[in-house]
C-alpha cells in the first residue's frame, strides 16, 4: 500500500480449462506480468462471494469475465459495478454460482465496498473442456489487457 491507497485490484474471473471461460484468468496473467507488481492480481473460479473480503473498501477494482448474453463473440462491455449494472436487466449471465453482483450486495453488507468496480466482460462462445480461447475472444482478451493499462494509467497512484 502507498501513501494515496492500495494497489489496485484486478480479477480474471473463469476456469482455465473451459474454452473462453479463460478470458479472465488470461487477462489476468497479462496484467500481472506487465505491472511489476504495481497491480495486485486475483484469479478466481466458481463462486465470487470471496471477492467481498479480498477487495479492500479503498481500493479500485476491475474484473474480467466471459459473458453470454447474445452478442457477437468477442464483444467487449464496460461496466460501472456500483452502478447498479450488474443486476438481470443488464443481460449479463454468468456462468459462476455467486456471481459478481451477490458479491457487490455482500460488500456493501459488510462495509467492504470497493472505491470503484469496473467490469469487462467479454462475449463467449465456447466453454469446451481442454480447448483454447475462441479467435475473437483471443482478440478481446488482448483489448481488454490494453483497457486495463487505460484505466490504471489514470488511477491515482496506480501504474501498469
Amino acid at each position: 500500500m502507498t501513501a494515496a491507497g492500495p494497489r489496485p485490484l484486478v480479477v480474471g474471473v473463469g476456469n482455465r480449462d473451459r474454452g473462453d471461460d479463460a478470458v479472465g484468468p488470461i487477462v489476468a496473467d497479462a496484467v500481472r506480468s506487465a505491472s511489476g507488481g504495481a497491480v495486485e492480481v486475483a484469479v478466481m473460479e466458481g463462486d465470487l462471494s470471496d471477492l467481498a473480503l479480498r477487495w479492500r473498501p479503498d481500493q479500485p477494482v476491475i474484473v474480467v469475465d466471459a459473458m453470454l448474453s447474445g452478442r457477437p463473440p468477442g464483444t467487449m462491455v464496460e461496466l460501472d459495478g456500483l452502478r447498479g449494472a450488474l443486476g438481470s436487466s443488464s443481460g449479463l449471465l454468468s456462468s459462476h454460482g455467486l456471481g459478481l453482483a451477490e458479491a457487490v450486495r455482500l460488500a456493501e453488507l459488510l462495509d467492504r465496498r470497493p472505491a470503484s468496480l469496473t467490469v469487462l466482460a467479454i462475449e463467449a462462445t465456447a466453454f469446451d473442456h481442454f480447448v483454447p480461447l475462441s479467435e475473437p475472444v483471443a482478440a478481446a482478451a488482448a483489448l481488454a489487457t490494453e483497457r486495463i493499462r487505460s484505466v490504471l494509467g489514470r488511477a491515482p497512484g496506480s501504474s501498469c
